[in-house]
C-alpha cells in the first residue's frame, strides 16, 4: 500500500512536470505572438481586438503556469508524506520518519529525566 502510494505520487509529479514544461513553452510562444501583434497594430495591419486576444492568451497561459507551479510544489510535499516523512515548519526542513521518531523520543526522555530530577530534588528537601 505504501509503495503504491509513493508510485502514484511520483507519477503525479512527473506528469505535472511535463505539463509545466509545456505551459512554459506556450507562455514563451504567446509572449512572442503578443509582441508581434503589438508591432502589427502599430503598423495598422491588425485591429485592437486581435491585440487584446493575444494579451488574453498570454495572461491565460501565465495563470495556468502559476497553477501548475503550485501543483508541482504540492506534489513534492505529497512525495515526502508518502515516504513517511514530515515537513518541520519551524525549522523549514524535511524530516524523515526516523528523524521524527528520534526527535519525539529525545523530547520525551528529556521531559522524563527533568521530571525525575525534580522529583529527586523534592525528596531530598524533605
Amino acid at each position: 500500500m505504501a509503495l503504491e502510494n509513493i508510485e502514484n505520487t511520483l507519477s503525479s509529479y512527473l506528469n505535472e512536470t511535463v505539463r509545466n514544461a509545456s505551459l512554459n513553452k506556450a507562455a514563451t510562444q504567446n509572449q512572442k505572438a503578443q509582441e508581434l501583434a503589438n508591432q502589427q497594430y502599430s503598423g495598422g495591419d491588425i485591429g485592437l481586438l486581435d491585440v487584446l486576444v493575444t494579451e488574453r492568451n498570454v495572461l491565460d497561459t501565465k495563470s495556468n503556469l502559476a497553477a501548475s507551479d503550485i501543483q508541482l510544489r504540492k506534489a513534492i510535499v505529497n512525495i515526502y508524506t508518502a515516504a513517511g516523512g514530515v515537513w518541520d515548519i519551524a525549522e523549514n526542513k524535511y524530516l524523515s520518519n526516523a528523524n521524527t521518531t528520534d526527535c519525539a523520543y529525545a523530547r520525551g526522555t528529556t521531559e522524563l529525566s527533568n521530571t525525575h530530577t525534580l522529583s529527586s530534588q523534592k525528596e531530598q528537601q524533605l
